[in-house]
């Protein structure tokens, strides 16, 4: 940007993933776990908003943590789960979004997760077997 090089908005400069699976002899129990870190993000610059508008340069770093327990029997498997295990949530992504026709009013100014901690369980029937 004018001849320098800057950071995009919403891309986090520095990001980790670290997956693991376990599975039990015999393969009958399988435990899944997937953790995301995400490290600061250069935010879109808030300094022309009202005052209540205005937001950091940086947003937070934060992780996501995702964990999944499965079972199998011979042609059905059950699994649950939960994702976002830390709950994190960015507060308000949506900036005026009680004066949507103001000045400052921007509906895409989400850099994190939205949807907090959410529990999941499930069924799978295999209709064939493998011989």
């Amino acid at each position: 940007m004018d001849g320098e090089k800057m950071l995009l908005p919403f891309n986090p400069r520095h990001k980790i993933l670290g997956a693991a699976t376990y599975r039990t002899p015999g393969e009958k129990w399988q435990f899944d776990f997937n953790m995301h870190w995400y490290g600061k993000q250069r935010l879109p610059d808030t300094d022309k908003n009202p005052e209540n508008l205005q937001r950091p340069e940086e947003s937070e770093d934060f992780a996501v943590l995702n964990l999944q327990v499965r079972y199998k029997m011979r042609s059905v498997e059950f699994f649950g789960g939960c994702e976002n295990v830390f709950d994190f949530r960015q507060k308000r992504p949506i900036l005026g979004w009680e004066q949507p026709f103001a000045a400052g009013f921007d509906p895409a100014f989400a850099w994190g997760p939205t949807r907090g901690r959410e529990f999941y369980v499930g069924m799978n029937y295999r209709l064939f077997t493998p011989v």
